[in-house]
């Protein structure tokens, strides 16, 4: 009768043997369905269709690196960028645990969507989604220490409010690519709009101007911030940022770098910003929705009438039987086609 260690390991040759025969018969469906492209230790994963725009993201990838490795925000690698077609979401997804990824949409952003006003809205995205990456690979102490023993376990910088990084993330594109245009509308809402209390900012308020609020206002004020006390300073922040334990000591850290909270240097900003342009009207509200049909805001703009069901997304098609199919927005920035009959 044959022993126990003898029975399991025939189990597991004939596993493997299975698993080795399933990979043979998928890997022609996969190599055909994607490819990559090696960078300077980045991965371009593109799928067939998209070789075009792979070869050109890739080809803007060294000069990107070095710009954010001068600014002191070097990129770690090897690192993984997805071109995602199931991603529809104008914003870069970035990923540093298990490991470090990059995600940006294939489809082009919609009109007033972010990027809509850029040559190349994709290499912009990728350019924000590595600068993304370079603040949130900015740790020491501990954190670092931990690194070395388990991987990439923490990145205190990684919760920080999002104005802070995409701030960061648009100054250093502006010195990428100094003839981008500055979006017209977010220009309009802040010389006419006073900037809102800091906690609108950090927390994607629906009220005007709407969950964009932390670009709209945060760019100004993180470039105030540097203009005030200088590049070297923001980076101090990241640095003694990513040494801390509690992701939620962004007060401290700012102390420790500017000499101010960061409520305090909002307040200083916003004071100078009505210095300039006085007390004005800050517009109507439009939270919520009316029962007589009128307008209301939220996540996908102003519309007519109440929101019954979930975020709708920006495309959609009719069949001849008359099914209406349209993209609405998901869990993780991804849209799910959905069916509606008559």
């Amino acid at each position: 009768m044959p022993s126990l260690f003898a029975l399991l390991s025939h189990y597991f040759r004939r596993c493997a043997g299975l698993c080795c025969l399933l990979g043979l018969l998928l890997w022609p469906m996969a190599a055909h369905a994607l490819e990559t492209l090696w960078v300077d230790g980045v991965a371009l994963t593109y799928s067939e269709g998209e070789a075009d725009l792979a070869a050109r993201l890739a080809a803007e990838i060294p000069d990107m690196v070095a710009l954010l490795g001068e600014s002191g925000l070097p990129i770690v690698t090897p690192l993984h960028v997805i071109i995602d077609p199931e991603r529809d979401r104008p914003l870069a997804e970035v990923h540093i645990i298990p490991h470090r990824q990059i995600r940006i949409p294939v489809r082009a952003p919609g009109v007033f969507e972010e990027g809509c006003l850029e040559a190349d809205p994709w290499a912009y995205f990728l350019f924000m989604g590595l600068c993304r990456h370079g603040i949130f690979q900015q740790v020491g102490g501990l954190p670092h220490a931990l690194r070395y023993l388990f991987g990439q376990m923490m990145s205190p910088n990684a919760l920080s409010p999002a104005w802070i990084f995409d701030g960061v993330g648009h100054l250093l594109y502006k010195a990428y690519r100094p003839q981008a245009r500055a979006n017209p509308l977010d220009d309009l809402v802040r010389s006419q709009v006073p900037p809102p209390d800091l906690a609108r900012l950090s927390n994607h308020s629906e009220s005007w101007p709407g969950p964009e609020v932390y670009r709209i206002y945060g760019r100004g004020f993180i470039a105030w911030v540097v203009d005030r006390f200088g590049w070297p300073a923001m980076l101090d922040f990241f640095r003694f940022h990513g040494r801390g334990l509690l992701p939620v000591e962004v007060t401290t850290k700012a102390i420790k770098a500017f000499g101010y909270t960061w409520i305090e240097l909002w307040e200083l900003y916003r004071a100078e910003w009505l210095d300039r342009n006085g007390e004005v009207d800050g517009g109507i509200s439009l939270v919520g929705m009316s029962r007589d049909g009128g307008s209301h805001w939220d996540a996908a703009g102003v519309t007519p009438g109440p929101r019954r069901f979930r975020r709708r997304g920006r495309y959609g098609s009719q069949t001849d039987g008359g099914t209406l199919w349209l993209s609405e927005l998901g869990e993780g920035g991804r849209y799910e086609l959905v069916a509606y009959q008559r």
